[in-house]
């Protein structure tokens, strides 16, 4: 009689779970198995089975060890069917009563491919033309800063000019002017005068025509014996271009006194180009650090600029059976300009994360600091690691670490920010202290709490967590190297320089080559006309 009984019960549950629409494997004698997640409305599949039912939901299985799935309508990211939430899977053992089992959905981390290109837009309407007009410039005291100051609007403007004098320069040489030689040149040829000497000491050499045989004259009385006539050089003066040279005695017959004046030449045609100048100042190449190591400054290079993440402190063991324990925190972040020299050798120190507090018994480690130093081991930079979290076994509620500290002698800060501080512990063994947020960097895998810099998770009981605390994450440095804008215009002022000299000197050659020659004797200078030669 008992067999008939349990198979006619049997018999009955069977079809009773075949009228609600269950799966044949799961009508039959069992356990309930309670289901809810969130978000809610998620399908269940027991061993790979759906259920047919959504969440909250309640099924029998057999008494058994069954794997439960919870999704919505898919098992995988890629289906477009699980609305953007990552399936869950749990392994349960099924016992008499009712089974509860809470789930909560993440979303997925996935990217879709990038869109194709929309359509090119219709051209804007043109433009009214800007116009831009010169109304005054002033002159103001050397030192003063120049400005420019638009007294009109933006599409008409109207620009006033502030320009500060120049400093005076020093006190240049005096220059000086001799006589090398005179002399006599053939009757009708042109006279010339020619500069041996320099810029600054011209020794003229004057070549002037013999005159015309004139008749003969009469024989004069004998005079007496005379002395002898002298010419001397007094100024040379440069006219201007196209203007006529000039020589005017200002001696006497016997004694002449020579002034010069020699026009400039006109322009000459414009030289070739110059060689392309240096590179101008800005990034040339960047480095990553994500393990100590040394760098050397490469030649030309006297900027760093420099960015420091410090280590993450660990979390603290579980605390059973009192509470949870408690997050680390997380590193300092510090960004700076450093001045250095081609061929520096500087050592890099990234912070390594602390290690975990175990399971009632060690605190959690603090995280390392990430630094730049010198060679004599004086530090640059720095950004101070979190703390770790001390270990306190069913004392006061657990803490969590504190942030990296700012260092407040950092020579030339130019961003600093302290770390994040961990989380407290819980009497809820289950709810780890959370450990201070991190830094998040593009192009580097997404980790929980940033991917630099993290402290850790203290230890619980959760089902996804630990019972020892978590590390905190390690430190990291990027190195990115500037050209020295003073390099740069050191290079096109000695650029300038050159091309001045060039151009004085051409100038030079021009004026030599271009003077006017003169005549003179002893009893007076006639001025040549320069049209008429």
């Amino acid at each position: 009689m008992r067999g008939i009984r349990k198979f006619l019960i049997t018999t009955v549950v069977t079809m009773a779970l075949g009228l609600l629409g269950l799966p044949a494997n799961l009508r039959a004698d069992g356990g309930a198995l309670k289901v809810t997640s969130f978000p809610s409305g998620a399908n269940v599949f027991v061993d790979g089975v759906d259920t047919g039912k959504i969440t909250p939901m309640t099924v029998s299985v057999p008494l058994s060890t069954h794997t439960i799935t919870v999704s919505f309508g898919s098992i995988s990211c890629q289906d477009p069917a699980s609305l953007g939430w990552t399936p869950a899977t749990h392994t349960m053992e099924v016992v008499q009563g009712t089974n509860f089992l809470s789930v909560t959905l993440l979303p997925c981390l996935t990217v879709g491919p990038q869109g194709p290109a929309g359509p090119q837009g219709l051209p804007g309407l043109p433009g009214t033309a800007a116009t831009v007009t010169v109304d005054r410039t002033t002159t103001v005291a050397p030192g003063t800063p120049a400005s420019v100051i638009n007294s009109g609007t933006s599409s008409a403007a109207v620009l006033n000019f502030t320009i500060p004098q120049g400093v005076p320069g020093l006190p240049g040489t005096a220059a000086t002017v001799a006589v090398g030689t005179i002399t006599t040149g053939a009757p009708g040829s042109n006279a010339n005068v020619t500069d041996t000497g320099t810029a600054s000491a011209a020794v003229l050499n004057f070549t002037i025509p013999q005159g015309a045989k004139g008749d003969t004259g009469a024989t004069g009385a004998s005079g007496a014996a005379g002395t002898a006539a002298t010419v001397a050089v007094s100024t040379t003066t440069t006219g201007a271009p196209g203007s006529n040279a000039n020589v005017t005695d200002t001696g006497t017959a016997n004694a002449a006194v020579l002034n010069f004046t020699i026009p400039q030449g006109v322009p000459g045609p414009q030289g070739p180009s110059g060689p392309t100048g240096p590179t101008g100042p800005g990034l040339t190449s960047r480095r990553e650090f994500r393990d100590s190591g040394t760098f050397t400054v490469p030649p030309g290079i006297t900027r760093l600029s420099v960015e420091l993440y410090g280590a993450g402190g660990a979390g603290s063991g579980l605390a059973s059976p009192c509470f949870s324990g408690a997050g680390g925190g997380s590193g300092a972040y510090s960004s700076t300009i450093l001045p250095v020299q081609g061929s520096q050798l500087l050592t890099i120190t990234v912070g390594l994360g602390g290690a975990p507090g175990s399971a009632g018994a060690s605190p959690g480690v603090n995280g390392g600091d990430t630094q730049v130093l010198d060679a004599s081991g004086t530090p640059l930079a720095v950004a101070h690691g979190g703390s770790g979290v001390l270990f306190t076994p069913c004392g006061p509620l657990p803490t969590g670490g504190l942030g990296g500290a700012v260092d407040p002698n950092a020579p030339n800060p130019m961003i600093n920010h302290p770390g994040a501080p961990g989380g407290a512990g819980s009497t809820n063994q289950g709810a780890p202290g959370r450990g201070g947020m991190g830094y998040v960097l593009p192009g580097f895998f997404f980790q929980a709490n940033g991917q630099f810099g993290a402290g850790g998770d203290g230890g619980s009981t959760s089902p996804t967590g630990n019972v020892n605390g978590s590390p905190g994450q390690g430190g990291y440095i990027h190195l990115a190297q500037l050209v020295s804008e003073r390099a740069v215009t050191t290079a096109n002022h000695h650029s300038v320089q050159a091309s001045a000299r060039t151009a004085e000197a051409f100038s030079i050659l021009i004026d030599r080559s271009a003077q006017t020659t003169r005549t003179s004797s002893l009893r007076g200078i006639r001025r040549l006309d320069p049209s008429s030669e």
